[in-house]
């Protein structure tokens, strides 16, 4: 094949296809400006033989082969037929590979292809909408929807990249996931893309720098990979659960909660079905507890990227009592989730106990009790480990000096709001954010009122500490068949 038969070729081929085809075939992505003066004559004058696609040859290598390989990518049969290509050959050559397989041409074009290809009239307008409220649109873009022209656009100004070995697509993720297109294949191809960029340019510049790393290990080489993904939000996967439910407090002074087994009993079965794995522990003493929390800083063999910890007991200003009467303080329970095995992991600490002894009057009720007393013993913590205190989120059921309320026989306002939320995703069918969940429980509990004591009419406010840098979304709630 070669240039005249292109152009005959080009002259039975519509615009759109014509720009489809050459945005997969391209070397250099860098050239929004002339292939839209290409299009604009184009538009000016339709009668004339207008070649988009054979003024670029001489700039693309193998052009003759990716121009296969695009009309295959594309399913423009006709034209291959026409050229006496055997369509089975090359469907088996180019359809069979994966997405994320490309044989000449750039496999972020072909990614892009795909994306593009999936979206309807419709879809494509709210994308489109979405990605301009990132970046400031071309005015010549106005009432254009040939989508490769703005892409092209979005690679001009560095918004994304498609540069063998230096790809970028990872912004068009957050618009995918507000149209609910988190799960999809074409989601996870992008994700792929990215995550392998990012690979390949950390192997890149460890190279770069080998005669003063050569230390450096598989291991930090991968962990090093996982942080460079800041930008993307996280989707937990594979996560564990631990429940630490206190409940008997024999010879101390404290009342026994045993409604605290319906809420212990409750964040079991939410976390059962978002498909952690939990593990239960009642009644345990402030050595136990300690001992439990020292086997997270054995190696993560499990590769969990979230881990929870729920507290269920009385507690006091920064802290909580053990069934032997001791008291812990969050500070060192947050040191010891925070480990350097948890380092990559998403680790929420949720705490239903008294901070205080102040009870949040409301003006506006059940069988009340409070989970603390007024012992206050404040704790310091020393940091050895900047870094393995990110990704950590903090849930507590009430203010500091504040009581936490729990119905004597029903569990607590607290656990039953936070497990409440999280199973509402059943029926919504689209997964919720950290923060999501935060802001719907709080607003819950807020809203909820109950007489204690002598009759004082009574409210909570939850309270969150949060050092996430990324959206970070629960798995979808389904409960568990027994």
């Amino acid at each position: 094949m070669d240039g005249c038969v292109l152009k005959m070729i080009e002259n039975e081929l519509e615009i759109n296809e014509k720009i489809s085809i050459l945005f997969l075939m391209l070397d250099n992505y860098n050239c929004f400006d002339k292939l839209f003066n290409l299009y604009q004559n184009y538009k000016c004058d339709t009668n004339i033989n207008n070649y988009i696609i054979s003024d670029f040859i001489n700039e693309i290598t193998e052009w003759e082969d990716k121009f296969i390989e695009a009309l295959c990518i594309v399913k423009n049969y006709k034209v291959l037929i026409n050229l006496g290509e055997c369509i089975n050959n090359l469907q088996l050559k180019y359809l069979s590979r994966e997405t994320r397989i490309s044989y000449k041409i750039n496999l972020g074009a072909k990614i892009l292809h795909k994306l593009f290809d999936s979206f309807t009239t419709h879809d494509l307008e709210i994308f489109l909408n979405s990605v301009y409220k990132d970046i400031i649109k071309d005015d010549r873009l106005n009432n254009i929807n040939i989508i490769e022209l703005h892409a092209l656009y979005w690679i001009h100004i560095g918004y994304i990249s498609i540069s063998s070995g230096n790809g970028s697509l990872g912004k068009l993720l957050k618009h995918l996931k507000q149209q609910g297109q988190y799960d999809t294949p074409i989601y996870i191809d992008i994700e792929g893309y990215v995550r392998d960029n990012v690979k390949k340019i950390h192997f890149n510049n460890f190279k770069s720098h080998n005669d003063t790393q050569n230390n450096v290990s598989n291991a930090e080489k991968s962990q090093n990979t996982s942080d460079t993904l800041s930008e993307e939000d996280i989707f937990i996967k594979n996560g564990i659960c631990l429940i630490i439910n206190e409940v008997n407090f024999p010879h101390t002074e404290y009342d026994s909660r045993e409604s605290s087994t319906i809420d212990a009993l409750n964040l079991k079965k939410t976390f059962n079905g978002m498909k952690f794995e939990v593990e239960l522990y009642n009644d345990i003493t402030a050595g136990e507890i300690i001992e439990i929390l020292n086997k997270l800083n054995e190696i993560n063999t499990k590769n969990y990227d979230c881990l929870v910890l729920c507290i269920l007991s009385h507690g006091y200003p920064g802290g909580f009592i053990s069934v032997d009467g001791t008291e812990i303080s969050i500070d060192i329970i947050e040191q010891k989730i925070c480990s350097s095995a948890y380092k990559n992991a998403v680790k929420i600490l949720i705490v239903q106990a008294c901070q205080g002894q102040n009870t949040g009057l409301a003006i506006d009720p059940n069988n009340l009790a409070t989970d603390g007393i007024n012992k206050i013993q404040p704790l310091k913590r020393q940091l050895t480990n900047i870094d393995n205190y990110k990704l950590f989120f903090s849930f507590m059921s009430t203010m500091k000096h504040h009581i936490s309320i729990r119905h004597r026989t029903e569990g607590s306002w607290f656990i039953e709001d936070v497990c409440d939320v999280l199973r509402s995703q059943k029926t919504t069918g689209k997964n919720i954010s950290i923060d999501q969940w935060s802001k719907e429980v709080k607003k819950k509990v807020q809203s909820r009122r109950g007489y204690i004591g002598k009759g004082e009419l009574a409210g909570q406010l939850p309270e969150t500490r949060d050092r996430l840098a990324k959206e970070v979304f629960f798995p979808l709630y389904d409960e568990i068949k027994t």
